[in-house]
């Protein structure tokens, strides 16, 4: 089974857990609105009106 992970926070550090998650075979779907995407997957899409469902939700946002 696919781990499906939400990544809030695409920044130096949340790209770089992105990359590491796409390598370990895990479905990633990033948000960060300043940046475009998760390296080797895609943003967050919404589908009827909801976000995809998710498994896990990460957050790496600065403080």
């Amino acid at each position: 089974m696919t781990v499906r992970i939400a990544l809030l926070g695409l920044g130096e550090a949340g790209a770089e857990i992105a990359r590491d998650l796409v390598a370990a075979g895990a479905d990633v779907r990033g948000y960060d609105p300043q940046v475009s995407g998760v390296p080797g997957r895609g943003r967050a899409q919404r589908r009827g009106g909801r976000r995809p469902g998710r498994d896990l939700v990460l957050s790496a946002n600065s403080s």
